[in-house]
């Protein structure tokens, strides 16, 4: 299994295969639109992350680097898959690695209250996850 951040310039080829695990984890978190998260991925301006093997996609995730008040940060914007235990660790693992690589202070995840236990290192600010690296 492999966790890879696709090059913005290739991302128009994988996003076909991925965008329904976004959509349904979007539908299922609420928050954000569809149709603007596809926008923004397809532009380049967030970056999407594809766990998979040699024959099955396992998961799909969007991150975007963001600064607020001279803080740099990665934020998870949407998440989703089949078979979180098989994924999970190794996507958070390359994530952390690839925001601390980039300068960024902490992670944030905007999502639903359950993600509170995924990520049991991160802090709970309102729904709002956020971790030091």
């Amino acid at each position: 299994m492999h966790c890879i951040c696709v090059d913005p310039d290739r991302v128009h080829l994988v996003w076909p295969l991925v965008k329904h695990l976004i959509h349904a984890a979007m539908n299922k978190g609420g928050g954000c639109d569809f149709a603007e998260m596809e926008t923004s991925v397809l532009r380049g301006e967030k970056l999407l992350w594809v766990a998979a093997d040699e024959a099955v996609i396992w998961a799909a995730v969007v991150t975007g680097l963001h600064v607020q008040q001279d803080h740099k940060f990665c934020m998870i914007w949407a998440a989703g898959g089949r078979d979180r235990p098989r994924w999970h660790d190794m996507m958070k693992s390359a994530i952390e690695k690839f925001a601390k690589d980039e300068g960024c202070k902490t992670i944030r995840i905007s999502g639903r209250r359950g993600w509170a236990r995924e990520f049991p290192d991160y802090k709970l600010i309102s729904i709002l996850l956020e971790k030091a690296i």
